[in-house]
């Protein structure tokens, strides 16, 4: 009986040993497998004993031989179950962690892509913006020197109040669509 419990408690701290300093990493069918076995192999033993009380029932010493071995076999099954709850835990923990690892790794690389997408619409949408101020002024200074060239008061102001006009909504609608597009970059800055 002594040599059992040696046993089990080599096997206990061999399936918990590893060489790389991690637990062993069984499959939890194995694990299951391994403690129905120490189950059954119980199991058997009380039905030996059992059988040997029916035997032998009025030794006491038989009676008290097996109640100090059905209070050991309940300790190994109790120690056993704690084992593989144990080891159960520490495996779930490692799985948690490295999903966590992956996670945040993931995220960083998608945080990073993402603000260089931004970085660089910025960019372009400054260089359009400038490209597209000088067009406007350049058509605004030719139009406002065709002014001169008007001989007629009444139509000239009329030409005046249009390219007034025409500076007034370019920038209007200019400064909407730079501030939709700061909303937009805000909008997925936060997700």
């Amino acid at each position: 009986m002594e040599a059992d419990n040696q046993d089990s408690d080599i096997d206990v701290k061999n399936n918990l040993k590893s060489t790389n300093g991690d637990f062993n990493m069984d499959t939890p069918n194995d694990k299951v497998d391994r403690l129905d076995n120490q189950a059954n192999e119980i199991v058997e033993r009380e039905r030996d004993k059992k059988l040997i009380a029916r035997l032998f029932s009025n030794s006491k010493l038989v009676r008290r031989t097996m109640e100090h071995e059905d209070t050991l076999a309940k300790i190994e099954f109790d120690f056993r179950e704690k084992a593989f709850t144990m080891a159960r835990d520490v495996h779930l923990q490692t799985i948690q962690e490295t999903f966590n690892d992956f996670l945040v790794k993931g995220k960083t690389n998608i945080r990073a892509e993402r603000q260089q997408f931004f970085n660089e619409k910025v960019t372009t949408l400054r260089r359009e913006k400038q490209n597209t101020v000088e067009k406007f002024i350049e058509d605004i200074e030719k139009a406002w020197s065709k002014l001169d060239s008007i001989t007629i008061e009444k139509l000239k102001q009329k030409e005046q109040q249009r390219i007034e006009l025409m500076m007034d909504r370019f920038y209007s609608t200019f400064d909407n669509m730079e501030d939709e597009f700061m909303k937009i970059l805000e909008e997925n800055v936060k997700a």
